[in-house]
């Protein structure tokens, strides 16, 4: 009885690992493309603008990460 529910405990872990993994991943990915894109256009940022930035790609990293996971259906 109790291995079934360290199983499943241990797959619960596993799936959240996997879902921050992905949604940090991500966020650095958009991040970097915005970041690029910007300096590209060379327009000047500061560091409050960086964070907006920063906040908007992780929360878009989640919701793509959710989407993937089939845990949000849009």
């Amino acid at each position: 009885m109790f291995k079934k529910k360290n199983k499943k405990v241990s797959e619960i872990i596993k799936n959240i690992v996997a879902s921050s993994i992905m949604i940090v991943s991500t966020s650095i990915i958009i991040f970097n493309n915005v970041g690029q894109t910007i300096q590209l256009i060379q327009v000047p940022l500061s560091r409050t603008i960086m964070y907006w930035i920063a906040s908007v790609s992780f929360v878009v990293g989640a919701v793509w990460t959710s989407y993937l996971n089939k845990l949000l259906k849009i």
